[in-house]
């Protein structure tokens, strides 16, 4: 059986939104730390909460007993870096913690949020905020949560346990439920969040550094591999699932010639984050993708931008992607503009026959087949093969 060591601080959870800026941010440079024994985080995650962690010393001297909370999370327990993303003192000042910033992940043995973690330091057998420590408190708060679009309605108190497993030689911690008066300033925090709701916005901005084809001399059809580098020139981690996800989007949305059905998301947009989960600020990155030879001849070039998910243009620079085709006695038509917006796909050459399908207008297709009777057999995206209306197509 393993043996569990436990180490307590007394937490509170806090959610958060922003009013007017009432307190100074210091650095921990700034009380002569050894900053050089902490190390770069390695995992980033979008928080939902915030935890407020009152801390009881002795003294008075709160610089003191901060140096001794970096050297014994550090040096004694193995963090990587002090595991509080602020410290905010009972006198009101407010000190930055980990050098990640709020994205900086931390992991809880009994809990699945994604925490921003502020340690309160106050004196032994206080157990209540001294009100200068509120005041900063609730504005740190409110700026966290609105910079993180938290809900102060995920406000909680807990206790904040340090659980070392002796036999991995390991660290994590749990939080649960606390003792004390500290419930009813969580009130006051959270009412004060929801009367300053600003929530910020965060500044994605993406520089295409390059964009190379592994081919450019293709037959219609053909499947190309590529790859893009670019940098996060903005200020925010941009994470794969979120509305922050990076995509690559045809210049104008409409229809691209290089349109994949098996890998894009749609006929104008491909996907930039399927071997990433995360970019971190001034991180460059290269993410391979797929496109296809277009059903065309000649030199084809598109140029493409990089947006997010909603649709908002965040590269600086576009892209270009260019080939030179072969249609290799091939024959390609386009669907003609009509008035439905599509053509109907049938099962038989015939056009009393089945619609089994609908070929949009403006896309390409290789004919497989001429019936003879001006019906053409084509393959959709799908897979589905069937038969459309020559006379309503233009050939390529």
């Amino acid at each position: 059986m393993k043996k569990l060591v436990l180490f307590t601080i007394l937490t509170v959870f806090a959610l958060n939104m922003t009013g007017v800026k009432a307190y100074t941010t210091s650095s921990l440079d700034n009380i002569s730390l050894d900053t050089s024994i902490r190390s770069e985080a390695d995992t980033f995650v979008l928080p939902n909460a915030v935890a407020i962690v009152p801390m009881f010393i002795d003294e008075t001297d709160y610089k003191e007993s901060i140096k001794g909370l970096f050297y014994y999370t550090i040096d004694k327990l193995g963090f990587p870096d002090i595991p509080f993303h602020y410290i905010v003192t009972a006198d009101g000042t407010v000190y930055k913690g980990n050098q990640a910033g709020d994205e900086s992940q931390l992991s809880f043995n009994n809990a699945s949020g994604n925490f921003v973690l502020i340690g309160y330091v106050t004196n032994k057998n206080v157990n209540t905020f001294d009100q200068r420590g509120l005041n900063s408190l609730m504005e740190l708060s409110s700026e966290v949560s609105n910079n993180n679009y938290i809900s102060p309605d995920n406000v909680i108190i807990r206790d904040l346990n340090f659980v070392k497993d002796v036999a991995n030689n390991t660290v994590k911690m749990e939080i649960n439920v606390t003792e004390g008066n500290w419930d009813s300033s969580i009130e006051t925090i959270r009412n004060h969040i929801r009367g300053n709701v600003r929530p910020s916005n965060k500044v994605y901005s993406v520089e295409v550094l390059s964009a190379t084809l592994d081919k450019e001399q293709v037959v219609v059809g053909e499947s190309v591999s590529g790859s893009l580098k670019f940098k996060n020139t903005g200020t925010s981690t941009i994470y794969i699932d979120t509305n922050s996800e990076i995509i690559a989007t045809k210049e104008g949305g409409n229809l691209s010639l290089f349109y994949t059905p098996t890998t894009w998301l749609s006929q104008s947009q491909f996907g930039l984050m399927n071997d990433v989960t995360q970019i971190g600020p001034g991180v460059e990155t290269t993410v391979p993708f797929t496109v296809s030879a277009p059903l065309a001849s000649g030199e084809i070039a598109e140029n493409f931008v990089v947006t997010n998910l909603l649709g908002t243009k965040v590269s600086t620079n576009n892209f270009t992607l260019r080939m030179t085709v072969d249609k290799g006695g091939k024959r390609i038509i386009q669907i003609n503009d009509t008035e439905l917006g599509y053509l109907r796909v049938r099962s038989e050459a015939s056009t009393a026959a089945t619609e089994i399908g609908r070929a949009s207008s403006g896309e390409r297709f290789i004919v497989e087949e001429d019936a003879g009777n001006g019906l053409l057999r084509i393959t959709l995206s799908n897979g589905v093969t069937g038969w459309v209306a020559g006379w309503l197509t233009t050939e390529i």
